[in-house]
């Protein structure tokens, strides 16, 4: 994978988590919460990722 792309799923990582943390904070949902797992099933690690 080249470097762009790296660091392009690095920032949507980096958004999704900083949303989903401020979720927690001003609402404090259940960990059950459907939208905070979906949102935890957002998140993708590198080695995950190819682009073909």
């Amino acid at each position: 994978m080249d470097g762009i792309a790296s660091m392009q799923i690095q920032n949507l990582n980096s958004l999704v988590d900083t949303v989903r943390h401020e979720i927690i904070e001003r609402y404090r949902p259940g960990e059950d919460d459907p939208y905070l797992r979906i949102l935890q099933a957002a998140h993708i690690e590198d080695d995950e990722y190819s682009a073909t």
